[in-house]
């Protein structure tokens, strides 16, 4: 095997990776074939996505320095272990989580009332402060302003509730 197969080994790897899950994570929930588990599985294809960008920056460097052929294989690998780094570091930068963590299965009060399809706004108490978030409810049902509910999903601006049922 010569180093410049193993470079492009990694460069379309990268690039299979990073299209198909960039693919995946800006598809609207309703053309995901797969079941979605919350944010968590968003959480990982945005990640997977980063991952294929710096493999195909690593791959890409390291086959264009081997096919001039000047540098060792050692200096190889380190210009394309840094071009890998700085291109993970510009995708994160890019690509970004939608929300934070601690926002996730949080309880929050609606503030204002959430219609069937529409939008209304919820207060959320995390990390020793107070926002208030647009937010539209997972069900097609109304929720009124004071019930308490829980945040599913942040993927986009608005939050997605779910109504707390009075046994949680």
């Amino acid at each position: 095997m010569t180093w410049g197969f193993f470079f492009l080994a990694f460069f379309l790897v990268g690039l299979v990776l990073a299209a198909i899950f960039g693919i995946l994570e800006s598809l609207p929930k309703s053309h995901v074939a797969l079941p979605r588990a919350e944010l968590v599985r968003h959480r990982r294809q945005v990640h997977i996505a980063r991952l294929g960008v710096a493999l195909a920056g690593f791959g890409g460097a390291g086959l264009i320095l081997v096919s001039w052929g000047r540098y060792s294989w050692k200096g190889v690998m380190v210009s394309a272990l840094a071009v890998a780094l700085f291109c993970w570091v510009v995708c994160r930068w890019l690509l970004r989580l939608p929300c934070a963590p601690s926002i996730l299965q949080q309880k929050a009060t609606v503030v204002r009332e959430i219609p069937p399809g529409g939008y209304g706004q919820v207060r959320v108490e995390a990390g020793g402060s107070s926002m208030v978030l647009a937010a539209q409810s997972e069900a097609e049902e109304t929720i009124p302003a004071g019930s308490e509910v829980e945040v599913v999903d942040c993927q986009r601006s608005v939050v997605v509730v779910r109504k707390v049922s009075p046994l949680q």
